[in-house]
């Protein structure tokens, strides 16, 4: 709002809009009225940008996610393998990174650990852990973890095969990827090269048929 009033008090509206009356033909009448309504743009424009920054950011902090997670299974099964519970395992991965800045992933193992120094359930603190997040990996995690729980099954095998499946997952979509990028190249290749190339093949021609009109327009 203030950036609309500050816009309206400088005079850069009625500038513009005396600018676009002065232009010929149609165009002073098709851009009129996007003058008139360049304030109410301008605050739509600008009150989206908290929106588009935040889903960006989360984006990119459910892609951290993502890519850690395999790796987190494998550490935590092999922990389990080892002797270590669940809780212990968790909690040598968070202390393991203590010291530098902690990536998302062990932010919500954190909040996990933190739940269930708390007095929460196990199965609590997951559903609060899957609600913090929507990385589609990890409510995968959570309901494997939840489902080996009440049945007893192993964690380390449910854990390790878990992490490769994730592995798996993320292989086909570099593969999936990897084949829809010709089809993705096609569009800059022609907006890019296609106007060089029209040019170096027809650009003389067309600068002989300029010369040769301008000549029979000279000479009337």
């Amino acid at each position: 709002l203030l950036l609309v009033f500050a816009l309206n008090r400088s005079g850069i509206e009625q500038l513009a809009t005396g600018t676009t009356e002065a232009a010929p033909g149609m165009l002073s009448e098709i851009a009129r009225p996007l003058m008139d309504i360049a304030g109410l743009i301008i605050l739509i424009f600008v009150s989206l940008l908290p929106i588009v920054w935040i889903r960006r950011a989360h984006q990119r902090r459910t892609d951290m996610i993502e890519a850690d997670l395999p790796i987190a299974l494998e550490l935590l099964a092999s922990l389990a393998k080892s002797g270590l519970g669940f809780d212990a395992a968790v909690s040598r991965i968070i202390d393991a990174e203590r010291d530098e800045e902690m990536r998302p992933l062990n932010q919500e193992f954190e909040g996990y650990r933190s739940d269930v120094l708390s007095g929460l359930a196990r199965e609590e603190s997951f559903r609060r852990m899957t609600l913090r997040t929507s990385a589609p990996g990890i409510e995968v995690f959570v309901a494997a973890l939840t489902h080996s729980e009440r049945l007893g099954v192993g964690l380390s095998e449910t854990l390790r095969r878990q992490a490769d499946d994730l592995w798996n997952q993320r292989r086909e979509r570099a593969l999936t990827r990897a084949q829809t990028l010709p089809a993705r190249l096609s569009l800059p290749l022609i907006a890019c090269f296609l106007p060089g190339l029209l040019l170096i093949a027809l650009g003389p021609s067309l600068f002989q048929f300029w010369e040769t009109i301008s000549g029979v327009t000279s000479g009337y």
